[in-house]
C-alpha cells in the first residue's frame, strides 16, 4: 500500500476572500487545499482550495508554480481566470 504525507496546507488569500465577500447575498463554502507527496516515489499531488458560491458556482484555486498565470478555474464555465478577470464575472 502506498503511504502519503501532507507536506503543505493552503488557505485562501485575503484578496480572494475580499473579492468573494463583496458579492451581495452570497453563501460561501470554502474547503482548504493541501499538497501531499506519495512516499518512495516523490510524486506530489496538489489539491486546490475550493470555493462554492450559492451552491451553483464552484471555483478551484490552485496555489502552485505551474498554475500561477491563471490559478482560478470555474467549473461551470470550464475556463481558467486570474484574479482581475474573476472580478468581472457576473455572479
Amino acid at each position: 500500500m502506498l503511504k502519503t504525507k501532507i507536506i503543505e496546507y493552503y488557505k485562501p488569500p485575503a484578496k480572494t476572500l475580499e473579492l468573494l465577500n463583496s458579492i451581495p447575498n452570497i453563501k460561501l463554502e470554502i474547503t482548504n487545499g493541501y499538497a501531499r507527496v506519495i512516499e518512495r516515489t516523490n510524486i506530489k499531488q496538489v489539491f486546490p482550495i475550493i470555493y462554492k458560491i450559492n451552491n451553483s458556482i464552484t471555483i478551484y484555486h490552485f496555489i502552485n508554480e505551474e498554475a500561477n498565470k491563471k490559478p482560478y478555474y470555474v467549473v461551470e464555465h470550464n475556463k481558467a481566470y486570474d484574479l482581475s478577470e474573476l472580478k468581472h464575472l457576473k455572479w
